[in-house]
């Protein structure tokens, strides 16, 4: 019984410790190198939420600004659209009251030429045309007014 022992000892049990020794020494540095790698894996988590939360208020900064941006064209926009509008209006007043002054002059030259042409032929040609011109003028001059 001594000698099976001492030969399983000598020959099989020291080899099979070996094994079981290298097999634990594995699993061990096989927990270690996990464990490395989940403390590193919570590490890029959270620099990755870091930068997730970093990069949403940048963007939200960005919106920010575009909307102030925006808002700020829309507003000058507005003001040019506006003093473009007044100046069309006022070129447009002015435009109509230029025609309304030719209109009037041109009406006004129609009338005293067919008040000179009425008084001549009443007159019938007895008082010269200037003086009957020039009466007409001055009373046109004074009672248009």
């Amino acid at each position: 019984f001594g000698l099976i022992v001492w030969i399983v000892s000598r020959y099989f049990l020291k080899p099979l410790l070996k094994v079981l020794d290298e097999r634990t020494d594995t699993i061990k540095s096989n927990i270690d190198e996990a464990e490395k790698l989940r403390s590193e894996m919570a590490k890029q988590k959270k620099l990755m939420e870091d930068e997730k939360v970093k990069m949403q208020s940048e963007l939200a900064d960005q919106m920010a600004q575009s909307r102030k941006e925006i808002e700020a064209r829309r507003k000058a926009a507005e003001t040019e659209i506006e003093s473009k509008k007044a100046k069309m209006l006022e070129d447009v007043q002015t435009v109509i009251a230029s025609e309304k002054a030719k209109i009037i002059q041109s009406a006004e030259a129609d009338a005293l030429a067919l008040v000179q042409k009425v008084v001549l032929h009443v007159v019938s040609n007895q008082v010269p045309q200037e003086v009957v011109k020039s009466s007409v003028q001055s009373a046109w001059s004074r009672y248009s007014k």
